[in-house]
């Protein structure tokens, strides 16, 4: 079972079917194409490259409807997902301890906060195998799938966030460190929305 005891499909999962290919990014809402097999790519991505990354076919201006709408309410499902997963986790623990949950009516309301796209201009991902950076993995995959196996092989390590208001990212980490020891190899991931993936690997 996943970190925090989540059920196995859930959001993340859902990111990665939604992300472009090619920058990983959600696309922002609007129209959003799709080849003739059905793989989609945000409009900046689709600017740059003239077939799919995916199946190498072309596209014809075909619209993916589904893609569409699930990222116009995205941050709605996120959080719904992740809630669903808390109160059903909450729930599970109860019914072991053979307890009866009431609602409280006086309880806060559970209000979605929707953020408002904004653009960004991301680095066109190359094609082919990328190498997980972690220094004691040796996985490759390709630029679609990397961001996926970080978050479920090595989410001890990594941090997730955005970029602010003046598009900077600004995070602090504590290492601890023995003068009398060598340091050992520590390795931070960290996934900023907008700029990409980035490994920290000091030693």
């Amino acid at each position: 079972m996943p970190k925090n005891g989540f059920t196995q499909w859930g959001w993340p999962d859902m990111e990665e079917l939604l992300q472009c290919p090619v920058c990983l990014d959600i696309p922002v809402p609007g129209i959003v194409e799709q080849c003739r097999h059905g793989h989609h790519i945000c409009a900046n991505c689709k600017k740059q490259v003239e077939s799919c990354p995916l199946c190498k076919c072309d596209f014809h201006g075909t619209r993916n409807f589904v893609v569409e709408e699930l990222i116009r309410h995205f941050d709605v499902l996120k959080n719904t997902m992740l809630l669903n997963s808390l109160v059903s986790e909450e729930a599970k623990k109860n019914k072991r301890k053979k307890k009866n949950t009431k609602l409280n009516a006086s309880a806060p309301v559970f209000t979605p906060q929707i953020t408002r796209p904004r653009k960004v201009n991301t680095p066109a991902a190359t094609r082919g195998l990328y190498p997980c950076r972690v220094h004691d993995c040796s996985v490759s995959l390709p630029s679609g799938r990397i961001l996926n196996h970080v978050r479920t092989s090595h989410a001890d390590i990594l941090t997730e966030g955005v970029v602010d208001f003046t598009d900077n990212y600004n995070e602090t980490w504590v290492i601890p460190f023995d003068s009398k020891q060598p340091l050992a190899m520590n390795t931070i991931v960290v996934f900023v929305r907008g700029i990409g993936l980035i490994y920290l690997n000091i030693e």
